[in-house]
């Protein structure tokens, strides 16, 4: 009986062990497929969307790439970026993304801050920032 029962906890050692290698497979995978840059940016455009603060209308003219941008933006105050498309093309720092705000198209381009220079490393990518902003006509 006692065999049986340290062969049940070897057993069950092991299984913990390897749900926890697969969960961790599936969070590098995720983070090596840019989930992470989606999610910076949804932050950083909602937050930048939230309310005309000082701050948020700075964001928003320093990374609209045209006057009329920054005005479409400007007026989609209080709005959330919707139906962000998945990784579209770019390079280990610069991601393209496409997405709705307030129902109109927008291009967006993501650039890493801190690794641009090419030493880009999966596990440490945490200033993913807008680098520019194009509402589609």
């Amino acid at each position: 009986m006692r065999i049986y029962q340290s062969k049940q906890k070897h057993h069950r050692k092991w299984v913990v062990i390897a749900s926890l290698t697969l969960v961790l497979m599936i969070i590098g995978l995720w983070l090596g497929n840019m989930g992470y840059v989606k999610l910076a940016l949804r932050w950083e455009l909602d937050q930048a969307l939230a309310t005309k603060s000082a701050k948020n209308l700075h964001l928003l003219k320093k990374v609209s790439v045209d006057p009329q941008t920054y005005h479409y933006l400007k007026t989609a105050t209080g709005s959330k970026i919707r139906r962000l498309s998945d990784f579209q093309g770019g390079d280990q720092t610069h991601g393209y993304y496409a997405g709705l705000v307030k129902g109109k198209g927008i291009s967006v381009w993501m650039v890493d801050k801190d690794h641009s220079a090419g030493s880009w490393t999966v596990l440490a990518n945490p200033e993913w920032r807008i680098e520019s902003l194009q509402v589609r006509r």
